[in-house]
C-alpha cells in the first residue's frame, strides 16, 4: 500500500473516531463505550499500517477531541484509558507469558484509571468525586478497572473477527 493510501486511511479513521466521540458527547451515557470503540479502530491501523501511524492517529484524535467535543470526559477517557491501549496490547502479547501479560495489562489499566480519576478530580474539583462518598469512589474505580479488563477481551475478539471476517471480505480492495 502506498503512502497516500496510508495517510488517507489514517485520516478517515481519525475523522470517524472524532465523529463518533462527538455523537457520544450528545448522548451523555456513552462515555466509556464511545471511547472504547474509537480505541478499537486503532487495532485496524496497527494491523494494516503499523504502530507508528497508529500513534499519530491516536495523537490526532486526542487533540481534536479535546478541541471539538463538548464533553471533555469522553476525550479524557480516550486519552488516558482506551486510546493508547491497542498499540500496547500487541507488544504485551508478544511476551508469550500469560501470567506476566495479565499482570502487566492489569497494572497498566490500574495506573491509567488512577491517572484518569486524579485528573478528573483536579479538573472538575474534588467535590465532584467526593459527593457520593469515599466508598462509592473506590467502587467506581474498581468498576473502571474491571471495565478495562472487559475492554481487553473485546479487543481480542474484535481483532480475531477483523482478521477472519472483515479483512478478507471488505478490505481486500483497500489493502493490496
Amino acid at each position: 500500500m502506498g503512502d497516500v493510501k496510508k495517510i488517507t486511511y489514517c485520516g478517515l479513521i481519525s475523522a470517524l473516531s472524532v465523529a463518533i466521540m462527538f455523537i457520544g458527547g450528545v448522548v451523555s451515557f456513552l462515555d466509556y463505550s464511545v471511547s472504547g470503540l474509537c480505541g478499537a479502530f486503532l487495532i485496524v491501523v496497527v494491523l494494516e499500517i503499523g504502530k507508528n501511524r497508529a500513534f499519530f492517529v491516536y495523537l490526532t484524535v486526542s487533540a481534536l477531541s479535546l478541541i471539538l467535543i463538548s464533553e471533555k470526559n469522553i476525550a479524557l477517557t480516550y486519552i488516558l484509558i482506551f486510546g493508547y491501549y491497542p498499540m500496547l496490547k500487541s507488544s504485551i502479547e508478544k511476551l508469550n507469558a500469560r501470567i506476566l501479560e495479565f499482570f502487566l495489562k492489569l497494572s497498566i489499566f490500574f495506573i491509567s484509571n488512577l491517572m484518569y480519576f486524579s485528573l478528573t478530580a483536579l479538573l472538575f474539583g474534588l467535590d465532584f468525586l467526593m459527593e457520593s462518598g469515599f466508598l462509592m469512589l473506590v467502587l467506581s474505580f474498581l468498576a473502571s478497572v474491571l471495565t478495562s479488563q472487559v475492554y481487553d477481551i473485546f479487543l481480542s475478539c474484535f481483532t480475531t473477527h477483523y482478521i477472519k471476517v472483515l479483512r478478507p471480505k471488505i478490505f481486500k480492495y483497500i489493502f493490496k
